[in-house]
């Protein structure tokens, strides 16, 4: 699925950097909060993450054992 598609479902994407789940900006916290520019979307060409909270109405649970 493209960014765009992502952000017509209501979900709040982020660039990551090329062939990495790493974030390709300095803070992706904001994007729980706010939308992606499109001037942002159609100059990135590596992978997208979707930011989890309240925009995009996704809640993660992480649990890890040691």
């Amino acid at each position: 699925m493209e960014a765009i598609e992502l952000l017509e479902h209501g979900l709040s994407v982020f660039p990551l950097q090329n062939q990495s789940k790493r974030p390709a900006v300095s803070s992706w916290l904001k994007y729980q909060t706010e939308y992606i520019s499109s001037d942002a979307l159609e100059h990135h060409e590596g992978n997208w993450g979707i930011a989890t909270g309240e925009l995009s109405g996704i809640s993660i649970i992480d649990d890890d054992t040691i």
